[in-house]
């Protein structure tokens, strides 16, 4: 689902002074939905955290070892 039809949905209004695919108004949009969320999550996570102990690890689905491919970076270099 795209940002701005969460932002649209969440807060009852067109986002006529916001435009999506701009960074500043993208980070605006996100923002104010977090904002709305973060206590209720904040709280679930309180209620609901667990050790990473707690949690068991899943069984392999192949008796086959492989191993893994080589990673290779295929992005260029960042030029500033």
């Amino acid at each position: 689902m795209k940002l701005v039809k969460i932002y649209e949905r969440e807060f009852s209004q067109a986002t006529s002074q916001l435009k999506s695919h701009r960074a500043e108004d993208d980070c605006l949009m996100l923002l104010a939905i977090i904002k709305r969320y973060l206590p209720d999550w904040l709280e679930w996570l309180e209620l609901n955290q667990r050790p990473l102990s707690y949690f068991s690890t899943l069984p392999l689905t192949s008796t086959k070892q492989t191993s893994p491919k080589p990673i290779v970076n295929t992005k260029r270099p960042l030029k500033f």
